[in-house]
């Protein structure tokens, strides 16, 4: 108790800090003149894929923000920049709990190819490297209508840029770090202004071996409680990959671009505070292996814009050095055309198909195709300059299911114009659903071939109100929302053995807070961000046996809590950033509850410029700088404080 009391009053005083700091850029404002860009920009015009949206909470983060993020997974630049609650462990498996849902209700996007495991359902966010990517859009609530099958919580879209260089840009990285991290990375953009390579390569090690302390425990001879340190074993990860690009221009709206992406990561499964005491010995290691290739074409020279695309995806996964296969193989297809129509109208139509095979040991059909298909059509109007409603319709084809019709309509209306402050209120409603994965169909013993797919809608109510005054920015992002998922999937006990069942309904709601304040002086700018999440999740039915009814989901914390801040003098930067989560339930008895903690990092960088075209940054950090004792995971150990330092060289 006392411990959620303590959290409580961080966010209390966090909020208070905002508001504070808020306050002073207002009264200053009249004495700075705006120049620069907000960190944090929410996107729904800009960006074709969600030109058709109105309504929707969609984000961007840009090539800085992933790049002040010393560690190079996507799993921390989430952390670092959004309140969106993640189970993780030590740096080998992490995964995401958007608005209250599971990891396998959020796609993860890299052109139309979904990163999600077809057996699994759930990408593993510590295996993504954000070294390889500038842009990060990340869409709230409902995506189906956007993404098809297992969006219903949103999605995570990652991409890259060309610079269409004409010459030849290096980007190199290398970075050092407590429990023998080494980090190596490199990119090559080459080309002529109208056709460009772009090679990314990554090396990541690391070997984990930190010193943690175990949950009390009393001593019944003295009454005492004590805590044992200990050091993790068998822990280490390995992950590498490269990123090949072409692109290729026949005109400043018509271009062609093709992708293949090697990826091979391995690690050592953590094993849990218990077993890593008593059996320091033991190890289990687990291989993703992946090839992806994904290419396009697109015209958006005429009225009629055109585009397709097509890739291939072979994901396979080794246990223990195992000949055991779990293997799955897509071929995937889209395109869509845009046409203007009436005055401010536009609208959209399209496709994406996808061809899947599996080849899974435990499975009784192997070799089968499971083709998936999704029909949709868009349509956006502008009434009276300023009312932005779209209409969005798909409907989905699988083989051994019938998918239901996922309609979606969004509203956005400027309520206040003025030159230097906008207020923009909107709001959305969409339905949503997901196929059960090959696990939950075909897994023996356990799996269910007559699961009916998850079903859901959600409702959002939000607004955005920006301030660009002399030499200050203020954005303020506020979102409610409200989701039913039915047939929620869920593998329960049966006795002798685990199985897949469409067991409960869950009711997902809550609140989300955005702030960021820059204030630009004349040789140095000050960002200070927030972003804070209240989230009730619950079961409201379940026909397994629970005493968890009514009562928060497992690892769904109440409160999620994101502060950035950074001070930028020249070409010296400093940044403070903090994180923390409420108290979560970890499985569905009212026991095993993890606490919830506050972690802080702190680092400094500096560019220093040794001509035109050459350039280095060096870098310091120190992560969990408190030497926070915290579990993000019931029983399994997080490390403690730790310190890195890196060297990033530029050419151009």
């Amino acid at each position: 108790m006392k411990i959620i009391v303590s959290y409580s009053f961080f966010l209390k005083l966090l909020f208070l800090v905002t508001v504070l700091l808020c306050s002073i850029a207002l009264v200053r404002a009249d004495e700075y003149a705006f120049k620069d860009s907000v960190a944090l920009e929410e996107v729904t015009i800009v960006r074709e894929a969600k030109r058709f949206q109105a309504g929707a909470k969609i984000i961007y983060l840009n090539n800085e923000h992933i790049a002040s993020v010393n560690d190079e997974s996507l799993e921390n630049v989430l952390k670092q920049y959004t309140a969106i609650p993640i189970k993780s462990n030590a740096g080998s498996l992490s995964t995401i709990r958007l608005r209250g849902t599971s990891p396998n209700h959020t796609s993860v996007n890299v052109g139309g190819i979904n990163l999600n495991s077809l057996t699994l359902g759930s990408s593993n966010l510590a295996n993504i490297p954000a070294y390889f990517f500038e842009e990060l859009m990340i869409q709230y609530g409902s995506a189906s209508v956007v993404n098809g099958s297992g969006s219903i919580g949103g999605s995570l879209n990652l991409s890259s840029k060309l610079k269409w260089v004409d010459g030849v840009s290096v980007n190199g990285k290398m970075s050092f770090g407590s429990f023998g991290k080494q980090f190596y990375g490199a990119k090559v953009y080459a080309g002529n202004g109208k056709f460009e390579s772009v090679t990314k390569l990554y090396y990541l090690y690391k070997k984990n071996n930190f010193t943690f302390l175990h949950p009390p425990v009393k001593n019944f001879e003295t009454g005492e409680f004590i805590r044992v340190k200990d050091t993790q074993h068998n822990a280490a990860i390995n992950n590498k990959g490269v990123m090949q690009e072409f692109g290729y221009r026949f005109g400043t709206q018509k271009y062609w671009r093709f992708m293949i992406w090697l990826e091979d990561d391995w690690h050592q499964i953590q094993q849990n505070m218990a077993t890593n005491l008593n059996q320091p010995w033991k190890k289990e290691e687990l291989e993703d292996k992946h090839i992806r290739i994904w290419s396009y074409y697109k015209n958006n020279s005429k009225k009629l814009k055109k585009y397709i695309g097509a890739g291939y995806v072979f994901d396979n996964c080794i246990y223990n050095n195992s000949d055991d296969p779990i293997q799955t193989k897509r071929f995937i297809s889209e395109g869509n055309i845009e046409y203007a129509v009436y005055k401010n109208g536009m609208l959209k139509a399209g496709f994406k198909s996808e061809v899947i095979s599996p080849n899974v040991y435990a499975y009784e059909i192997n070799d089968v195709l499971q083709y998936q298909t999704d029909l949709y059509t868009s349509y956006l109007h502008t009434f009276f300059s300023k009312l932005k409603v779209s209409l969005n319709l798909r409907k989905g084809f699988v083989t051994d299911f019938t998918v239901p019709f996922t309609p979606a309509l969004g509203l956005s209306y400027p309520v206040m114009i003025k030159e230097d402050s906008r207020m923009e209120l909107k709001g959305n409603v969409a339905k949503s659903y997901r196929v059960p994965t090959f696990n939950d169909r075909f897994w023996v013993p356990g799996g269910n071939p007559d699961l009916n797919p998850e079903n859901g809608i959600s409702y959002e109510l939000g607004g955005k109100y920006s301030l660009y005054k002399n030499k200050v920015r203020v954005n303020v992002l506020l979102n409610t929302f409200y989701m039913d998922v039915e047939d929620w999937i869920l593998w329960k006990n049966s006795g002798a053995y685990w199985t897949a069942e469409n067991v409960q309904n869950v009711v997902s709601m809550g609140v989300e807070l955005q702030t960021n304040v820059k204030i630009k002086f004349n040789r140095s700018d000050i960002l200070f961000g927030l972003n804070y999440t209240f989230n009730s999740a619950e079961r409201t039915e379940s026909r397994n046996i629970t005493a968890a009814i009514d009562r928060q989901l497992e690892y769904v914390p109440y409160h999620t809590v994101a502060l950035y801040s950074r001070y930028k003098l020249r070409a010296l930067t400093f940044y403070v950033n903090v994180n923390g989560v409420s108290w979560q339930y970890t499985n569905e008895e009212p026991y095993n509850i993890l606490d919830g903690y506050v972690l802080t990092d702190v680092s400094v960088d500096n560019i220093f410029i040794i001509n035109k075209k050459h350039k280095l940054k060096a870098a310091l950090y120190a992560n969990n700088i408190f030497n926070v004792n915290y579990y993000a995971s019931w029983n399994y150990a997080m490390p403690r404080r730790n310190i890195g330092a890196g060297v990033s060289y530029f050419f151009n």
